[in-house]
């Protein structure tokens, strides 16, 4: 047989390996294609080394074969140093996401989450091979920030009666584990996985009531002036809403964790003035809004009873000439500026609306029962201050005057929290905001409204893990890369891309050597 036909055999050989090395990295459930390569592969190499026995032995008698021989145990060392070296960072993975919306790694609070989750979680995946992929991909970028999570992948077409066992009954759904509770999910993005996390980790359930018949905020309303968009995130986070009428009850429902008042028009009666005084006086939490109304001065009795847990909410409105809304003279202030320490927003950086608000500030008192914070405040003066005199704005004439109006920062929103020297006694806390509409739906598409709202309510329930400057959802422009894909990409690079170069540098030296 001819000299070159012989090298040809020995070099398709040798390239079969490396095929057969490459699908089993990229495709290894074909295991018949896989199989019958790796034996093919095997017979051509055996049927070669018949062929060329006595071409074998010398060649095995030679110092080449020596110095080959010597040159595979250090190749080898080599990648098994490489090899303990990856083990070690897949044990312990890390990652820099460079982009400039940070788009290819959890938003902040999906890692306080999981931050919070001390023992171990688990997810096991029911999908399709290709359907499973992508959402693997994405639960890897969960591992990152919780190396112990173990991820376990069932295919359906292959495992029907697992499929059965467990009630699966789409691709890519989610059994996720933690602490004995086992919760199902359609593993359709971030925000997905992460709220069923939160279900997961919550030790008891949470239920807001939010009071009706007085025209408040409209949670159910699709409108501008709705609130409807605020209702989808607080359920989104898995807090059940429902609508109390403080008419037809003495008390607050013991489940009730937080009560709402957001913007009622009409006046509250001393009956239910009282069911809402006797909840904060028992430890309850608090969200209230009220608007400034032009007209007259509606709510005296509800805003009477804030000033005992040291509270004002004014009717009044704060003029910002600084910052504002674009055709709104001021009445819709922008800020910026927020307390820093505060819990709720000690990481937020957002810009908000405040559209048509009234003044909020503290009550002195000589009991100090509690502890009142500005949370939000406008521009300093001369930008901004408090505007008594409502007529000024019916007349579309606003000026600051020194005799009756305040001067900025003006607070727009603030908290209090009681003090107790009883620490088995619940402590009521209160968060105020000077306007309802900065959760109406006029206000949908600027989300930092949304999740500074969200934010207080976290602050309410004490649930601090869950205060974030954003919110978690899927990016469409994440890039995910398979398993399959990965391991194709390390061994191509760590072993292939090395072995293929020293091939190269073996023929070169040798040609080098016969000249």
């Amino acid at each position: 047989m001819k000299q070159w036909y012989k090298k040809l055999l020995i070099t398709l050989n040798i390239v079969l390996y490396f095929v057969t090395i490459a699908i089993w990295i990229s495709i290894p459930d074909e295991l018949t294609l896989n199989i019958s390569t790796t034996l093919f592969a095997l017979t051509m190499t055996i049927v070669l080394m018949i062929l060329y026995k006595a071409d074998l032995k010398k060649y095995y008698d030679s110092t080449q074969f020596a110095g080959i021989v010597n040159t595979f145990i250090a190749s080898s060392l080599l990648l098994c140093l490489i090899g303990a070296t990856n083990y070690i960072f897949y044990k312990k993975p890390a990652q820099l996401d460079l982009s400039l919306n940070k788009s290819n790694s959890l938003s902040d609070k999906s890692k306080k989450i999981l931050a919070s989750m001390k023992d171990n979680l688990s997810f096991k995946l029911f999908a399709t091979k290709d359907d499973g992929q992508a959402v693997i991909a994405l639960l890897d970028v969960y591992k990152l920030s919780k190396p112990d999570i173990r991820i376990e992948f069932v295919d359906i077409d292959l495992h029907p009666e697992e499929v059965k066992a467990n009630n699966i009954t789409r691709s890519m759904t989610v059994l996720a584990s933690y602490r004995g509770r086992t919760v199902s999910l359609y593993a359709s993005s971030e925000l997905a996985i992460t709220n069923k996390l939160i279900e997961l980790n919550r030790k008891e359930k949470v239920v807001i009531y939010y009071t009706t018949n007085h025209q408040e905020l409209d949670l159910n309303s699709d409108k501008e002036t709705g609130g409807v968009e605020l209702f989808k995130e607080i359920k989104n986070n898995l807090i059940d809403l429902r609508p109390l009428n403080l008419l037809t009850t003495s008390t607050v429902p013991g489940d009730g964790t937080i009560l709402m008042i957001l913007g009622p028009k009409t006046n509250f009666q001393k009956n239910e003035v009282t069911t809402v005084d006797s909840f904060l006086e028992k430890g309850g939490k608090l969200v209230i809004a009220l608007d400034p109304d032009i007209k007259e001065n509606t709510n005296q009795l509800l805003r009477k009873m804030l000033n005992k847990f040291e509270i004002s909410i004014s009717n009044s409105v704060v003029i910002d000439t600084k910052k504002y809304v674009n055709g709104s003279n001021g009445t819709v202030p922008i800020t910026d500026v927020y307390d820093n320490a505060h819990p709720i927003t000690q990481e937020f950086t957002g810009t908000t609306f405040f559209p048509l608000t009234s003044a909020i500030t503290r009550v002195d008192s000589d009991k100090k029962i509690g502890i009142f914070k500005s949370v939000a405040l406008s521009s300093p003066f001369p930008g901004s201050w408090q505007e008594n005199s409502l007529k000024e704005l019916l007349n579309g004439q606003v000026t600051f005057q020194n005799e009756s109006d305040q001067p900025g920062p003006i607070c727009m929103m603030g908290s209090w929290q009681e003090v107790s020297s009883d620490q088995n006694k619940p402590r009521a806390r209160i968060i105020a905001f000077g306007t309802s509409q900065l959760v109406s739906n006029a206000y949908k598409n600027y989300s930092s409204n949304i999740i500074l709202f969200t934010n207080s309510i976290s602050w309410l329930m004490d649930d601090l893990y869950l205060i974030s400057l954003d919110t978690p959802t899927m990016k469409a422009n994440t890039v995910y890369i398979s398993a399959p894909q990965i391991r194709t990409i390390f061994y191509f690079s760590v072993v292939f891309g090395p072995l293929i170069l020293a091939i190269i540098s073996f023929i070169s030296y040798k040609r080098r050597a016969i000249g």
